[in-house]
């Protein structure tokens, strides 16, 4: 199940996985990360909790949490300035 033992291990977590991930919405967050915010401390006293949260981040043998399963790497690229104000010119002409 992922698991975070204190907000460091939450906070390394989300910036490895949910702030460079598709799924995160600036607004709203990542569904996963918010089930896991609003689940962490009841999964240990609720079997369903446990099982819904491990199916997204599951565990590996050494205790650690793994890569969520929904995971999903956000594709950022570059545009270098020629090409930038290539397109701006275009978009000025109506081309």
């Amino acid at each position: 199940m992922g698991y975070f033992s204190n907000s460091t291990e939450g906070h390394i977590y989300e910036h490895d996985y949910c702030n460079r991930c598709q799924h995160e919405d600036r607004e709203k967050g990542c569904p996963v990360w918010n089930l896991h915010l609003l689940w962490n401390y009841d999964q240990n006293s609720d079997t369903i909790k446990e099982l819904v949260l491990d199916l997204f981040i599951p565990r590996a043998e050494n205790g650690f949490n793994e890569q969520c399963v929904m995971f999903w790497k956000r594709h950022t690229f570059t545009i270098s300035p020629e090409v930038l104000e290539n397109l701006r010119n275009q978009s000025k002409r109506g081309v």
